[in-house]
């Protein structure tokens, strides 16, 4: 290993700024570049549904250390040594040459950088099946700190709200919406909760503890199509077995 060692982290949510924290530690003199291609980093992606009621009182809460302090930029550079460059897209990577391609995403401008590591850390993509009617106002995903700032930023429209999935996420935004008073129902293809996650006995005993919070569960039951109005805004969930109104569907 060269005293001057360079290392890129493609990613920059979780996993990368950890690597790259361990990296520095292991290694004081390496140059270490995170490429992240969104405007958002190191964040608190679990705290995401608990901003949705408040529960994280600011938006910021969910980019800063326990000590209050921005985990941005300038808190990596300063803190640990570690450049960061967010709006930056990785194209593609050359073994053989030790090199990524890059894009900014603003100006469109391509650059390389040479590595001696690579770290690869985009985590995963969300589940989008493709339903009728997905792409409708009030149909969202959440992934990122922007889905939950357009989720936040509906949910003065919303009486009524249906959550496709019974994971750790639905479960969560289901809790969430409960709190606000939303009318809520979770819509699971699979006959139980958490599916692959808890055993039944104890899933049983999960839903029913959140029935009591006013949470209606449909299991064994698959979303059909999502049904819009004029203005190309959510009116309905159809499902296998029945018609839901909702004005906003979480996938």
């Amino acid at each position: 290993m060269s005293e001057r060692m360079r290392i890129v982290v493609i990613g920059g949510v979780a996993a990368g700024p950890k690597a790259a924290a361990r990296a520095r530690r292991l290694m004081p003199n390496a140059e270490i570049t995170i490429l992240e291609k969104s405007d958002f980093i190191s964040y608190a992606g679990c705290g995401m549904p608990f901003y949705l009621d408040d529960q994280v009182p600011d938006f910021q809460d969910l980019f800063d250390t326990a000590y209050w302090v921005p985990r941005d930029t300038g808190y990596f550079a300063r803190e640990r040594g570690i450049r960061v460059l967010t709006g930056t897209e990785a194209l593609a990577v050359d073994r053989a040459a030790r090199q990524v391609r890059a894009r900014d995403v603003r100006t469109g401008e391509e650059m390389v950088f040479l590595y001696d590591k690579l770290v690869i850390a985009t985590g995963a993509n969300p589940v989008i099946p493709p339903i009728e009617g997905i792409n409708l106002k009030g149909v969202f995903k959440l992934k990122e700190p922007s889905d939950a700032q357009a989720i936040k930023e509906y949910l003065p429209e919303v009486q009524e709200a249906v959550v496709v999935g019974a994971g750790f996420i639905g479960m969560e935004v289901a809790g969430a919406l409960a709190n606000l008073k939303i009318l809520t129902t979770v819509v699971e293809f699979q006959d139980q909760v958490l599916p692959g996650v808890l055993d039944p006995d104890m899933a049983l005993l999960f839903k029913t503890r959140l029935q009591s919070q006013g949470i209606e569960f449909l299991v064994s039951e698959k979303v059909m199509r999502f049904e819009g109005d004029e203005n190309g805004r959510l009116t309905r969930v159809v499902t296998d077995k029945r018609v839901l109104d909702a004005e906003l569907a979480l996938v």
